[in-house]
């Protein structure tokens, strides 16, 4: 059996996707529940994507990790014109072992002496002051983004998710129940497009499966 199944953000997606990346990200919110606007938008390499976090996270914080440490000299923040997000202006540096302010320039830059290490969480301090007008002039909060990351010295980015399709295994995709049974299925999809993807049933029992990270829409073919 065939079925068309769809992305349901969350951890279960975003670990999904993580799979083979150089680097591991993660953000204390997001402002919608897309993975187009998940942490891993900010080191894509696709200015067209942005992580923003929810407008009421005062303090929102981007950590990333990699395998082996390095030694990082600077970082590069940017804000895609047309994205509804507020850019960092001051940021605060921690790692294990240490803490730093930072001050990002006009251009979202920043160099500083070498941080040797293997993982790095940024919490946004302040952020430029910046709401949504609506066309009745409604004024609306607007939460901290940040449409592409880069550390200088740090791991390779952007780290962008595969356009190539990949095959999981079965229990990733939505459980079917048919006459009272229910079955897994696995799902081939393209990490890159959010489209939904095909899944297809696997037939052993397991009533007990809960939280795959995709969803049914519709069967499709048998």
């Amino acid at each position: 059996m065939h079925l068309t199944a769809a992305p349901r953000p969350g951890s279960a997606l975003d670990t999904l996707l993580g799979r083979g990346l150089p680097v591991r990200v993660d953000a204390s919110s997001q402002a919608v529940r897309d993975v187009r606007a998940s942490a891993y938008a900010a080191i894509d390499g696709d200015a067209g994507t942005s992580w923003v976090a929810a407008a009421d996270d005062v303090r929102p914080t981007l950590g990333l990790q990699w395998p082996g440490r390095r030694s990082v000299t600077g970082l590069d923040l940017s804000v895609d014109p047309d994205t509804a997000a507020r850019r960092p202006e001051v940021v605060v540096l921690s790692w294990p072992g240490g803490r730093r302010s930072v001050r990002l320039d006009s251009q979202g830059r920043a160099r500083f002496a070498a941080i040797r290490t293997d993982r790095l969480t940024i919490r946004v301090e302040k952020a430029e002051r910046v709401a949504s007008l609506g066309f009745d002039g409604s004024i609306t909060p607007v939460g901290v983004g940040i449409s592409e990351l880069r550390l200088r010295g740090g791991p390779d980015l952007p780290a962008a998710v595969s356009d190539e399709p990949v095959s999981y295994a079965c229990g990733t995709g939505p459980d079917v129940s048919v006459d009272d049974r229910t079955y897994r299925t696995s799902v081939t999809a393209r990490p890159a497009d959010p489209r939904p993807a095909p899944s297809y049933v696997h037939y052993d029992h397991n009533p007990g499966f809960e939280g795959p990270p995709f969803v049914r829409r519709g069967v499709c073919g048998t």
